[in-house]
């Protein structure tokens, strides 16, 4: 069981990491509590008005960081389509990144919580730490202005960012055109491999793509997986041509 005093020194700890004014402590400590812990302590105060639980937080910095990973894509990945984009900012808010990033700033740590949800695990549970997360991302653009907030978020996601800009998660125009065929025409896309070229050491694969069985893109790479994706991105610029 974590002592009470741990939680206020590990938030106090997010404060200074944070670089946050003192005024803007008392919505840190709001996004740090959950709402098990609100609905255990909602009749110790008297009578007094009840301390808030993050979800009101966690709803808006939801949003912000949803408008600056948006805005970061935007304006440093210029070549990429809607669905890159799309496919792109889906990676870098997906709970698990959140949860990677809370454990990094120790957020499990800082959480306020109500006996049951102690007891079970509820400091490691990545949802619970996802969720800390955009509520102190809230807290941040709140108390401290909207650019405060995207300098933390550019900070905490710049190798995320890096990663998905540079090809390490490159886009899949296999999803992309299922998605795609899928929604405009109800088909599913088949791929076939038509030739195998080059010595072992030096092999080539020519892929292509049909849908209701007639041809709409090929593709060549070193790998099957390659040639298809280049014959999916081929055939989706197709289709969006003929719409």
């Amino acid at each position: 069981m974590v002592k009470s005093s741990q939680p206020e020194q590990a938030l106090n700890r997010l404060h200074k990491r944070l670089k946050t004014r003192a005024a803007t402590l008392e919505l840190l400590r709001e996004a740090c509590r959950h709402r098990s812990y609100v609905n255990e302590h909602k009749n110790g105060h008297g009578g007094g008005k009840a301390e808030a639980a993050n979800e009101r937080l966690e709803f808006f910095g939801d949003a912000v960081l949803g408008f600056i990973i948006a805005k970061w894509l935007f304006q440093k990945w210029p070549q990429a389509d809607e669905g890159r984009l799309s496919q792109a900012k889906s990676r870098l808010v997906s709970a698990e990144r959140l949860a990677h990033i809370a454990r990094r700033l120790e957020l499990g740590q800082a959480l306020l919580l109500g006996q049951g949800e102690e007891v079970s695990g509820g400091r490691e549970r990545a949802s619970l730490l996802a969720n800390i997360l955009e509520a102190v991302i809230g807290a941040v653009a709140l108390g401290e202005g909207t650019d405060h907030a995207e300098a933390l978020v550019r900070e905490l996601w710049a190798e995320a960012l890096e990663e998905e800009i540079s090809g390490g998660a490159q886009a899949d125009y296999k999803s992309l055109l299922q998605e795609y065929s899928q929604k405009t025409s109800g088909a599913l896309p088949e791929y076939t491999v038509e030739q195998v070229i080059g010595p072992d050491h030096n092999r080539r694969y020519l892929v292509a793509v049909s849908l209701k069985g007639r041809i709409r893109g090929r593709g060549e790479g070193p790998s099957k997986k390659q040639a298809a994706q280049a014959a999916a991105a081929q055939a989706l610029t197709t289709l969006k041509h003929e719409r």
